[in-house]
């Protein structure tokens, strides 16, 4: 009899380690995904059933900021549609160099919508962050707590902060770095106030559609948008992660073979375009 109590003592003292094991095995595994999945998101791509880009444009007016008129694209259509093109001012063609602008680089590709892209120095080596065109690696040069935005060759958006090693696993066709997070995941992630500029954004939609976006401005007479109120107007027009591009007097929206936006590349209400390294480019075929 002592035995069989012996024996059930010890069935019971084992269940319980069992049980505790399990549930701590369980926990990690639903937690540790979750862990991994904090730099960047995923989302495939929306697809139409036009062989075009189904891109639909609008300038937009907002009353709450009378000085920051936006520019909004909507393509429902991306893949082999959307690219990153970069300037080779310099005449080397595979390699990103000087700086060009929007209008120029969007003319000679043929770019149906054009804006300008990620950050840059106005000194050489003037391209910054990750360049990828087509497929072709242009530039792997990781910026401290940048995020980006690519399209990967199995057709998914990809949006946040990228390692190489992450950009190599994806397998991008196009990328290029920006500044921080504005929209994730439905939540408006920076901070009321800062800096009022012109402002260019991209994200996407909870369906896969791609948006970009662009406000006018001037800095000096202070025009333009902060980043919460970036967000706040990008999440309203429909985007459900979306992340900051170039913006300020490098700001610039090409339409239809036209600058239609009022670009500042002296950071003043004179309008000028300013010279950059990167452009967002939508194909019509």
């Amino acid at each position: 009899k002592n035995n069989m109590v012996a024996v059930s003592s010890f069935n019971v003292i084992l269940s319980f380690v069992v049980i505790g094991t399990l549930f701590i095995s369980s926990t990690y595994s639903i937690s540790h995904p979750s862990s991994e999945r904090l730099s960047y998101v995923v989302q495939k791509a929306h697809v139409s059933n036009s062989s075009s880009p189904d891109l639909s444009f609008r300038k937009i007016v907002n009353q709450t900021y009378p000085h920051a008129p936006g520019h909004l694209a909507v393509i429902s259509n991306p893949l082999s549609h959307f690219h990153i093109f970069y300037s080779h001012a310099s005449g080397k063609n595979q390699t990103c160099s000087g700086r060009e602008f929007t209008s120029v680089i969007a003319k000679q590709k043929g770019c149906l919508f054009a804006t300008n892209g990620g950050p840059f120095s106005f000194s050489d080596p003037t391209c910054r962050g990750y360049i990828i065109s087509n497929g072709h690696v242009v530039l792997l040069k990781p910026e401290p707590s940048s995020t980006s935005f690519g399209i990967t060759h199995d057709g998914n958006l990809v949006l946040g902060e990228l390692s190489v090693q992450d950009v190599l696993h994806l397998g991008f066709r196009e990328l290029v770095t920006g500044f921080g997070w504005l929209v994730r995941e439905g939540n408006i992630i920076p901070g009321r106030g800062g800096e009022i500029a012109p402002r260019t954004a991209i994200g996407f939609d909870r369906e896969g559609r791609l948006y970009v976006f662009e406000a006018d401005g001037a800095e000096t007479v202070k025009w333009g948008l902060t980043n919460y109120q970036t967000a706040e107007w990008f999440k309203a027009l429909g985007v459900w992660n979306a992340i900051d591009l170039d913006g300020g007097g490098s700001s610039v929206t090409w339409y239809e073979g036209k600058v239609v936006s009022t670009p500042s590349c002296h950071d003043t209400p004179s309008p000028c375009e300013r010279a950059v390294t990167t452009i967002t480019c939508v194909l019509a075929k």
